[in-house]
């Protein structure tokens, strides 16, 4: 017998999941954001690297995909149009034809602890691998690669290690 798993959903800018079973998936249309539902009914952001979105408000350090290439807001931005002004350049160009692109399938694996840790997007040959490393499940460090040939060699685009002020993420450092 087949099994369906249904999305919870919101068009409400800032809306997360609440209160369903864990592993809920959710996502949010207006933030362009999917998260899962997680232990003691905390939501859990599925990807670490969101696509800008005009509707969406944004936290200092939230890092977003615009135009092939990665940001992270220099400060609090409330929703909308793209103001570069707002926006550290974090990684320039190199994501084009990866994120972003209608039409790719991802697949998720879970850690020992049930946080989402690898994220592979892919499309015929090419892929892109996001790899988060967690300490008490607060993402530390986010490893971008990419592969032209199905994943068999990989390339590293960038590693960001995330900084925290009292258990809150406040920015990070791209190396």
């Amino acid at each position: 017998m087949t099994q369906r798993t249904q999305f919870d959903r919101a068009y409400t800018t800032g809306e997360s999941i609440s209160g369903q079973p864990e592993g809920t998936p959710f996502v949010n249309f207006a933030d362009l954001n999917l998260q899962v539902q997680g232990p003691s009914s905390t939501a859990v952001n599925l990807l670490a690297v969101r696509l800008f979105s005009d509707t969406a408000d944004y936290a200092a350090g939230d890092i977003v995909a615009y135009q092939g290439s990665f940001y992270a807001a220099a400060g609090a931005i409330t929703a909308g149009p793209w103001s570069a002004g707002e926006w550290d350049q974090l990684i320039a160009g190199q994501f084009d034809a990866f994120i972003g692109t209608v039409g790719w399938d991802f697949t998720i694996s879970y850690d020992v602890e049930e946080n989402p840790e690898i994220v592979t997007y892919s499309s015929g040959v090419l892929r892109v691998r996001i790899t988060t490393t967690y300490t008490a499940s607060d993402p530390t460090s986010v490893l971008y690669e990419t592969s032209t040939n199905s994943g068999t060699d990989w390339t590293t685009a960038g590693t960001l290690t995330v900084t925290y002020t009292d258990s809150n993420p406040t920015g990070g450092t791209w190396s």
